[in-house]
């Protein structure tokens, strides 16, 4: 996708939230309910549909076991944040419902870029992460642009902080249990969290701007992007499928005619790279299911930063 249709694509966006959202209140017109499945046998034992109460549309088969987070909860304490700013939440729905997020954009989490040395080059949504199909825990994060270039990366609240932090990971991510839904109803994370999640990150960033890039774009992106596959390298390059050829080409490009120009030959500027493809360069139907937010995409964004950092 071209970069700068992208970014003006982005900014459309935002200002249709911004049209669709005339207060800085978070709600949902539809919620999720659990009921029983019925066949022309009769009831099926020991399990249930989780479905829309609008639609009735089934998101996912569970067990008795399974406790909902309703988009309700999610709403209220999405409202929590939304007190501390003037700006509009951004709702995302992914595959019909079955997974959800909210982003909260703070000023306060700009403001740490600007204190890290980055000139205020990052700003941070606080983000709400649930999902009625079982694809993943709920979570409360935060969402990192870079500005310059829309990239984005998702760094959960009271991951990969020091021992001393009193960030209970407990309080910030959860299953779909009793005990874990409680958890989120009494949840203690505050803004100040985030800003200390989003400066452990900076803080990530400015070691990778200390240190040389020594590998070889295509084989990162064969280790992040296909790890499973057998890679063939030098003369037997395009031996390799079509396919793979072109994605790895089109990656050692951005690397290359991008962002090492821009930053240097650091691992800043692979990191870059990484999070580039999978923001930018992913499919039409990627992005419309949350690949790069919620998917695999955001998997080797994760796994990039801790090859990274290692």
């Amino acid at each position: 996708m071209n970069h700068l249709n992208y970014i003006n694509d982005y900014k459309k966006e935002l200002n249709s939230v911004e049209e669709n959202h005339t207060s800085n209140i978070c709600e949902f017109n539809w919620d999720v309910e659990k009921v029983p499945i019925h066949t022309e046998f009769g009831e099926v034992p020991n399990r249930y549909a989780i479905i829309r109460n609008d639609t009735k549309d089934v998101l996912s088969v569970v067990s008795p076991t399974y406790e909902m987070l309703y988009n309700q909860q999610l709403a209220d304490m999405a409202n929590v944040f939304l007190e501390m700013t003037n700006k509009p939440p951004k709702i995302n729905e992914f595959y019909n419902g079955g997974r959800i997020a909210i982003e909260i954009e703070n000023d306060t989490l700009y403001s740490q870029s600007v204190l890290a040395g980055f000139d205020g080059n990052y700003k941070g949504h606080i983000t709400l992460i649930n999902s009625h199909d079982k694809s993943c825990r709920w979570m409360i994060a935060v969402t990192i642009f870079r500005i310059k270039c829309a990239n984005s990366f998702m760094a959960f609240i009271g991951h990969g902080l020091n021992e001393n932090s009193n960030v209970a990971k407990e309080f910030v991510s959860g299953r779909h249990s009793t005990y874990d839904i409680l958890n989120f109803n009494k949840a203690k994370s505050t803004v100040i969290d985030a800003q200390t999640t989003m400066k452990t990150y900076l803080m990530q960033m400015q070691d990778l701007q200390n240190q040389t890039y020594k590998g070889n774009p295509k084989k990162t992106y064969a280790a992040l992007f296909a790890p499973n596959k057998k890679v063939f390298y030098g003369v037997k390059w395009k031996d390799n499928s079509k396919r793979f050829v072109n994605r790895a080409d089109t990656f050692d490009k951005i690397y290359h005619d991008r962002y090492k120009k821009e930053l240097g030959n650091t691992k800043y500027a692979m990191f870059n790279t990484i999070t580039h493809m999978v923001d930018h360069e992913c499919s039409k139907k990627q992005s419309e299911n949350g690949w790069h937010m919620l998917g695999r995409g955001n998997d080797i964004k994760q796994m990039g930063l801790k090859h990274l950092m290692s």
